[in-house]
């Protein structure tokens, strides 16, 4: 309490007393004083519950890469596939994936150029064996 008599949080306003008990820098008296009041109080337990969602929102707003983040993280997906994208290249492709949901499923989602060539690769060349297999069963 105060000089005037007033505890710490009829000073303040509850929201602003409610964010320093969320942030933990609330005195050991008023927090007790403060959980006092939660437990009698049902609309003080649903401001501070609005103000934990209102928070976890903003921190899931706010960790969303924006747009030109992706496209120039989508852009690294060749080089990095071909083995051509340097340490720092790789380690902004890594961190953007691990906080982006969309660029990881497009980086899933997209063909290895590499292994593409080398699928189209076998496949040519297992129907010009076939084809040559059926033309020397021809001729003998």
């Amino acid at each position: 309490m105060n000089a005037d008599g007033k505890g710490e949080s009829e000073e303040r306003s509850e929201v602003e007393v409610l964010r320093d008990y969320l942030a933990g820098t609330l005195s050991e008296d008023a927090k007790e004083e403060l959980e006092r009041k939660l437990r009698d109080d049902p609309r003080l337990r649903r401001q501070l519950a609005d103000l934990i969602l209102i928070d976890a929102l903003f921190n899931l707003a706010a960790s969303r890469p924006d747009e030109k983040s992706c496209r120039g993280v989508r852009a690294l997906f060749a080089e990095y596939r071909e083995g051509r994208a340097s340490a720092g290249e790789t380690a902004r492709l890594s961190r953007h994936l691990e906080s982006c949901e969309a660029c990881t499923k497009a980086f899933e989602d997209r063909p290895n150029p590499k292994v593409r060539a080398k699928l189209i690769g076998l496949f040519v060349g297992l129907l010009l064996g076939i084809l040559l297999g059926f033309l020397l069963a021809r001729l003998f």
